[in-house]
């Protein structure tokens, strides 16, 4: 093992924070049914780089704001960046000036009349919270119905981008919108969103086979659509089990399956894929009436320990698009159901990569299985020490590692240190890691290089740090 220091720090100024911290938002609406980015990932989002070109994702690019027709009247707006490098501007910092948003809502190309529209700012309204199916409507929530032509209008907007939710039926006594644009609209512009005539529905089933009432069921663009937007649609399974998502364009769609509806990657989530065609209805089950076999075990690091806090373990079939991930308890314990076959494994983890631990394929036989899943890997573990001797809380920091020569967001390794200091990352492979921690820095603006060697198993760290 040889440890260096390096002249390169990952070490930002708070502008750069804020970034990163909006980056890792914005990737977490993207790619929330993996779980790789949920609460712990957020607060464990440590500043990063931009990601290369080749490092890219589906719905990673469907929050970019879309330009469309400019609404007459309507101030020039500043700049349109892409969400994930915006700073988010709360209402309360609004500029003196407004704008007037358009949504014109079409089915099938044709207008589409009587359509309920909201918008609210991102700050009072996250995606987070939109999604779940217990949420409710921000106070600053403003709504409109579309008109012959299709057309909802919300005048004196700040001109900034905003949440938007929609619904074709009358809304309730307490309203609550069944369709959101993932991607935030951008005030004094008209944007399309685009409705269908397809149906998507189903039946969800507990493993033994029994109807799962209660469950959260999502929809979304596998790509963005023509206008550059991703739409979720949301629906809650009846007592039989059953749900039914309606207006669906023609396109190719992942069908999300969430046990509590909150769509936070925190439960047990199934995704299957369909495209739809207009006016088709399409069947997408969840689960059998005869049942399903269950995998349990626990998830290990070498040394035979459970990772601290709890994860997700993750099966999936590229090539069908089908996926299934359960929970990891604080003990390493899981219990997956799961259907025959071969599957990808990934494991999310503290302290594992944004894409998870990405273990060798399984191959799942049609009955119960009793087997522990392992994470290979050398552990770099230690002390964080105030480098001025003050009495100063070392709890809480982010200790990070990072393979050298790759420094885009999901590359990051990232743990908190404990009430006094210390911390421990496990499932490091050989070669050379680049150290750093946040918030602060390590004295002299330096990280830390160390180099593994195959048949080491265990490096300590002292790591001097300044809040400076």
């Amino acid at each position: 093992m040889r440890v260096v220091p390096s002249e390169r720090s990952v070490d930002m100024d708070s502008g750069q924070r804020t970034a990163s911290v909006v980056a890792g938002a914005a990737l977490l609406v993207a790619a929330w049914f993996f779980l790789r980015w949920n609460d712990r990932a957020i607060d464990e989002a440590f500043p990063t780089l931009s990601p290369p070109a080749s490092e890219s994702h589906p719905l990673r690019e469907a929050v970019e704001v879309p330009v469309r027709e400019a609404v007459a009247g309507a101030p020039a707006p500043p700049a349109v960046e892409p969400l994930s490098t915006m700073k988010v501007q709360s209402t309360s910092e609004a500029p003196a000036h407004t704008a007037t948003l358009e949504i014109l809502v079409e089915r099938d190309g044709l207008p589409a009349p009587g359509v309920w529209v909201w918008v609210a700012s991102p700050d009072d309204w996250p995606m987070l919270d939109c999604l779940d199916l217990e949420g409710s409507l921000p106070v600053s929530a403003r709504f409109e119905r579309t008109d012959a032509s299709g057309l909802a209008t919300f005048h004196e907007l700040v001109p900034w981008i905003h949440t938007v939710g929609l619904d074709t039926a009358q809304p309730p006594a307490n309203p609550w919108p069944r369709r959101f644009v993932m991607s935030g609209l951008h005030a004094g512009y008209r944007h399309v969103i685009a409705l269908g005539s397809a149906v998507v529905r189903g039946t969800v089933y507990y493993h033994n086979g029994q109807p799962r009432g209660g469950a959260g069921v999502q929809v979304v663009n596998e790509q963005p659509d023509a206008h550059h937007l991703v739409i979720a649609a949301i629906a809650r399974t009846d007592a039989h089990g059953e749900y039914r998502i309606e207006d669906l364009p023609a396109a190719a769609w992942l069908v999300l399956m969430d046990d509590d509806g909150r769509f936070d990657g925190r439960g047990l989530v199934e995704r299957a894929r369909v495209e739809t065609v207009s006016g088709g209805e399409h069947v997408v089950d969840f689960g059998t009436p005869r049942g399903l076999p269950l995998w349990s075990g626990r998830v290990l690091n070498a040394f035979g320990e459970p990772f601290p806090g709890t994860g997700q373990l993750q099966l999936l079939q590229e090539l069908t698009g089908a996926a299934r991930m359960g929970p990891i308890d604080d003990h390493g314990h899981f219990m997956l159901a799961f259907s025959a076959g071969t599957f990808d494994l990934a494991v999310h983890v503290t302290g594992s990569p944004g894409g998870g631990f990405e273990l060798s394929p399984v191959e799942l036989p049609a009955h119960d299985l009793e087997r522990d899943v392992v994470v290979p890997g050398a552990r770099l573990a230690g002390r964080v020490v105030a480098a001025d001797g003050a009495a100063t809380s070392l709890a809480d920091l982010r200790v990070s590692a990072r393979e050298k020569g790759h420094d885009y967001p999901a590359a990051f390794r990232t743990v908190t240190t404990g009430a006094d200091g210390t911390f421990r990352l496990d499932g490091l492979a050989p070669g050379t890691w680049v150290v750093g921690i946040y918030p602060g820095r390590l004295v002299e603006g330096q990280t830390i290089e160390v180099t593994l060697a195959p048949s080491e198993r265990v490096v300590e760290l002292e790591l001097r740090w300044t809040h400076d």
